[in-house]
């Protein structure tokens, strides 16, 4: 994940730099330090920017220039992926497993619908939710989050 972050951090400098722009002239333009761990996965609603590093879950309502992390369970755990789904955000762990709730700051385990503390995925469609997972495989909600299956049994 490293090496894909440096990329993607080369590339947008490559091009800026070889497009004559420096990083001074970028409006609002300030280098993010105020990680504990990688960065793992990023999203954004809104106005809202949150980042999923490997020592807890960040986010930022102030354009970038500040980052609170949440301060539960999920402040040490390596966070893998982030989504809002039907009014709900969904957070995915490395070791904690799944979970949901109406904000970022509120989140309940849903460790007793999804038996995986492994979490690499979550994705939707309408009303269903996709969440892959590195031991136990696929599960599936077709209730809005209400109950899932591992598919893989």
């Amino acid at each position: 994940m490293k090496k894909l972050t440096i990329g993607i951090i080369s590339i947008v400098l490559l091009t800026l730099f070889s497009q004559g722009i420096s990083l001074a002239s970028v409006p609002n333009y300030k280098l993010i330090t105020s990680f504990d761990g990688s960065i793992n996965c990023i999203f954004t609603k809104e106005d809202t920017v949150f980042i999923g590093t490997d020592s807890g879950l960040y986010y930022s309502l102030d354009n970038l220039k500040t980052f609170k992390k949440v301060g539960d369970v999920l402040s040490s755990s390596s966070i893998s992926a982030i989504n809002y789904i039907n009014g709900k955000y969904y957070v995915g762990t490395d070791g904690n497993g799944l979970f949901a709730g109406d904000s970022v700051t509120q989140l309940s385990s849903l460790r007793d619908l999804v038996d995986c503390p492994t979490i690499s995925n979550i994705s939707y469609e309408g009303n269903n939710i996709y969440v892959s997972s590195h031991c136990s495989g696929f599960f599936a909600s077709f209730d809005g989050g209400k109950s899932f299956m591992n598919l893989n049994k």
